[in-house]
């Protein structure tokens, strides 16, 4: 980067700020995928709550399967 600078020649960072790009779009995508699986996580939880609510409360009546 100095010797950039000192030359003020950048064409040899080209392939660097390109590897960057690469990256950081490879970072975003993982990213936006650990918040889908953190959102279906936290819905699956709910899920389970609900299941074992229901299995404390004891067996289902008639009236509550209608």
């Amino acid at each position: 980067m100095e010797q950039a600078y000192r030359q003020q020649s950048f064409g040899p960072l080209g392939d660097l700020f390109d590897e960057e790009e690469t990256t950081l779009a490879v970072y975003e995508k993982a990213s936006a995928n650990v918040a889908e699986a953190e959102e279906r996580w936290c819905m699956l939880r709910a899920a389970l709550a609900y299941e074992k609510e229901l299995m404390q409360a004891g067996p289902l009546s008639l009236k509550r399967l209608n």
